[in-house]
């Protein structure tokens, strides 16, 4: 394993400022639930303390110190080669780190390889399609010398993942971690990404958005710590740029400067005005909810309140289906209603208990 005291003197010879800017190292040095090192770190914040350039110094120490290589990961073949354009602050600000980097393909629109001042210091490579990973396993050997896997911009801001790309992820984690000797050698994931919404691939999978508040700092899992920051001195650079002042309290000024999660940021628990129509009853862990339509508004609101003479009970699971239900296949533009309220910021809650339940909903259907 890295001696992360190791890296960090080397950043304080260096004069490295990690004070007035985003400190990695807090977060690399926390245990998980177990009371272990994880070999996965979640780093979600907002926009502007400086996690990516951060997390290039880092790279840049851990392989002068230990000779250990880095990779980026990326979604598609096209962000290769931004790899130096990521190490371009760092280098500026800390010539010693090195003076240019770049990059050169191994296999076209797959891996590259990455150079600081022309010596082999890591390589990107994309998750790509499922041929595309068939090919990588046969380079796994290039990898044998390699420590840090960062994943830039793991969550979109278009809400566009690819099919199953959690599922490939694990595929290319499984291949880059041979070779060196081993069959399954040490790796540390990095994810970096500014707060998006609370219902992505990646939080459902690892069900992070069951145990999130707005408080949360660190999430300890086992082998996974998932880590919010928020940082305020960002926050005044945002909003006292005069190009950004007109979109004070817009939500996207909102989730760049302030930390809210983007598509959630009008997800409030309260129940709107105006008139209204029922639309359904849903049964979930044996429990009965009521949604509604507030179309003076244009909100769509979920409840522990029901009508109790409703005839049309729906179930999203098969533990709740009886003879009374309609499961929810027999009703799919439901989940797109569901879907498309929970994207717009349309829906709203009476209770804490209502909304944690239509997230659970949300979550069986919105990442197959």
């Amino acid at each position: 394993m890295i001696e992360w005291k190791l890296v960090k003197d080397l950043a304080e010879t260096y004069k490295i400022d990690f004070v007035n800017y985003f400190n990695p190292f807090p977060y690399l040095e926390e245990p998980d639930r177990d009371g272990e090192e994880p070999g996965q770190l979640m780093i979600i914040g907002n926009r502007g303390p400086g996690k990516t350039t951060s997390f290039c110094i880092v790279d840049i120490l851990v392989y002068k110190i230990f000779q250990k290589k880095f990779i980026y990961i990326f979604r598609t073949s096209e962000e290769l080669t931004s790899v130096s354009a990521l190490f371009e602050d760092a280098l500026a600000i800390y010539p010693k780190l090195g003076k240019e980097m770049e990059t050169k393909p191994i296999l076209s629109n797959l891996i590259y390889e990455v150079f600081l001042d022309g010596e082999s210091v890591g390589f990107s490579i994309c998750i790509g399609t499922r041929s595309q990973i068939d090919k990588l396993k046969k380079y796994s050997p290039l990898f044998k010398d390699c420590f840090l896997i960062i994943f830039e911009e793991f969550l979109t801001e278009s809400g566009y993942y690819l099919p199953k790309e959690i599922e490939k992820l694990q595929s290319i984690l499984v291949s880059v971690s041979r070779g060196g000797g081993k069959m399954s050698a040490e790796r540390k994931l990095i994810y970096l990404a500014n707060k998006v919404a609370l219902l992505n691939p990646y939080f459902v999978y690892f069900g992070i958005y069951k145990n999130y508040s707005k408080d949360a700092k660190i999430i300890h899992m086992s082998g996974l710590n998932v880590c919010f920051n928020h940082d305020t001195r960002s926050d005044k650079a945002i909003s006292e740029n005069p190009v950004l002042k007109a979109f004070n309290n817009s939500e996207y000024f909102n989730y760049a400067s302030k930390g809210d999660f983007l598509l959630d940021t009008s997800a409030f628990i309260q129940k709107p005005k105006g008139k209204s129509h029922y639309i359904f009853t849903v049964l979930y862990d044996s429990e009965y909810f009521g949604f509604w339509e507030y179309f003076e508004q244009g909100y769509y609101y979920f409840s522990t309140n029901y009508q109790k003479d409703y005839n049309t009970i729906l179930s999203f699971r098969a533990s709740d289906h009886n003879q009374n239900t309609m499961m929810l296949n027999n009703y799919a533009w439901i989940t797109k209603l569901l879907k498309n309220a929970y994207y717009d910021g349309l829906l709203r809650f009476n209770n804490e208990k209502a909304k944690m339940v239509c997230l659970e909903i949300l979550a069986i259907d919105i990442y197959k």
